[in-house]
């Protein structure tokens, strides 16, 4: 089950492919590559965010890159 997601992983999934195909209907392939590219940054930049802790630390088994 996906937390927070009436339905779990494959409403989840269904709702994914559904945007996809809304989103892609009478775009060219530059246009679908470039929004392609969009989310992927914003779906990046969400992985990162879920790394921070709910209350505001970072987890302290991460080390910085020297």
């Amino acid at each position: 089950m996906c937390p927070g997601f009436p339905g779990g992983n494959l409403a989840l999934l269904s709702a994914a492919v559904l945007l996809s195909t809304s989103l892609a209907e009478g775009r060219s392939q530059d246009e679908l590559a470039q929004l392609s590219a969009f989310f992927t940054v914003v779906g990046d930049s969400l992985a990162l965010l879920a790394l921070e802790a709910p209350d505001g630390s970072t987890n302290q088994n991460c080390q910085p890159i020297p």
